[in-house]
């Protein structure tokens, strides 16, 4: 009688392999994706977090 979740609170539980390889997949992918969004934008961020001046930015555009 396992199906009797609320007299029987013991509950079997399984992730399969493939679960959690979806779920570290997904992890990397997204670590992956804030480093090249970052990279893309590195200029912008320096410049949030005063880093660079305006005027610097402007003379690496012109380049």
């Amino acid at each position: 009688m396992l199906l009797d979740f609320p007299l029987n609170p013991a509950v079997i539980a399984y992730i399969d392999p493939g679960t959690g390889s979806i779920i570290l997949q997904a992890v990397v992918g997204a670590i992956a994706g804030i480093a090249i969004a970052a990279k893309f934008y590195w200029h912008r961020v320096q410049k949030i977090f005063g880093f660079r001046k305006k005027s610097d930015i402007d003379e690496l555009d012109e380049d």
